[in-house]
């Protein structure tokens, strides 16, 4: 996120806001699952 760079686990979460720059890439070699949740940003 941004200039940091972050390694979760297995059964690890993250929260990342989505105003920051983030990307996800997986280097293990077994399949990684990613569940994404959106929610409306107050003002």
């Amino acid at each position: 996120m941004g200039d940091e760079t972050r390694i979760i686990k297995k059964n690890e979460s993250c929260f990342v806001d989505g105003m920051i720059p983030h990307s996800i890439w997986n280097h293990g070699e077994k399949t990684a699952t990613v569940i994404k949740i959106s929610v409306a940003r107050e003002y």
